[in-house]
């Protein structure tokens, strides 16, 4: 596996994380009936002086998330499926890994994201029922500050952010959402 692949594979790794936790951490917006959403896009990572890019697939069905992720002309492709307990990380027939989202990314990157959350972002939600959000001065953009993260919300369609930039200590998350929906759009 190239060096940028593997990468990308990591972060999807923490993108995933343990989201059976994160559908009790607060309540879904209206039309996401038991914590259920397809979303499609691409995100980036930079970490310091290094970026990665991919596109994603994300299906979350109550405590059960697929998630494919590929790079340029579908390079890659490489298949995130399990709960929050544990993720079967694979390529075709191969299991590239097996075990907690959290500790795989320790391993492989040394840090962490609150990967719990991240589902509760994905659909531009506080994932802690304490935390508020406020507007950006003068725009269209909301902010939000959670668990030592700044989160920003813009570009909003049918209620959804289509960018979510999340960042930290010399990380940066930027998500574009293409298309969102809700459990019943997706049957």
């Amino acid at each position: 596996m190239s060096q940028s692949v593997h990468k990308c594979f990591i972060f999807i790794v923490i993108l995933l994380g343990i989201v059976s936790c994160a559908g009790r951490l607060a309540a879904p917006p209206a039309g996401f009936e038991d914590f259920e959403f397809l979303a499609t896009g691409k995100f980036s990572i930079r970490l310091d002086d290094t970026a990665h890019t991919a596109n994603f697939r994300w299906r979350q069905l109550s405590e059960r998330y697929d998630v494919e992720v590929w790079g340029p002309l579908g390079q890659g492709r490489t298949s995130l499926t399990g709960t929050g307990q544990e993720m079967v990380v694979s390529r075709g027939q191969e299991v590239l890994a097996v075990g907690s989202p959290e500790g795989v990314m320790y391993t492989h990157l040394g840090w962490s994201v609150p990967v719990a959350v991240l589902p509760h972002w994905l659909r531009g939600t506080p994932a802690l029922s304490h935390s508020a959000m406020s507007p950006v001065p003068g725009g269209d953009a909301v902010l939000l500050r959670e668990l030592g993260w700044q989160i920003e919300f813009s570009r909003y369609e049918n209620s959804f952010p289509g960018r979510i930039v999340a960042s930290q200590a010399g990380r940066r998350i930027v998500i574009s959402v293409r298309t969102m929906h809700g459990a019943k759009d997706i049957q």
